[in-house]
C-alpha cells in the first residue's frame, strides 16, 4: 500500500498466503498512525513515518479479511480485496 498526497494506493495480492504480509510506503511529508485490524490476531496500531517504508506481518493463518485505519490524521477503513489489479481509496478529508 503506498500512502500518497491525495490518495492510498493499494496492490492487492492474487491469493491469501499462509505467511501474509502487507508492505506500506509513506511517499508524504506526513507521518501517519494507522489501526491494522485481521482475523485471529489483536488489533495493532503503526506509525509510519514521513518517507519511511515498513513491512508486517498480517498473520499465521490463513486470513480471510484485513483492515487498516488511517488513525492520525483520521481516514476511512481501508479493506483489503484480493484481486489482480491495483485500486485507490481517495483520502478524505
Amino acid at each position: 500500500m503506498q500512502v500518497l498526497n491525495d490518495k492510498f494506493l493499494i496492490s492487492s495480492p492474487k491469493k491469501w498466503e499462509e505467511d501474509q504480509h502487507l508492505i506500506l510506503n509513506n511517499k508524504t511529508l506526513i507521518d501517519y498512525r494507522f489501526m491494522i485490524e485481521s482475523d485471529g490476531v489483536e488489533n495493532r496500531f503503526l506509525t509510519l513515518f514521513a518517507g519511511e517504508r515498513k513491512s508486517i506481518q498480517l498473520g499465521n493463518k490463513r486470513q480471510t479479511q484485513a483492515s487498516i485505519t488511517p488513525m492520525s490524521p483520521p481516514g476511512q477503513t481501508i479493506n483489503f480485496k484480493i484481486s489482480e489489479k491495483p485500486y485507490a481509496i481517495p483520502e478524505t478529508k
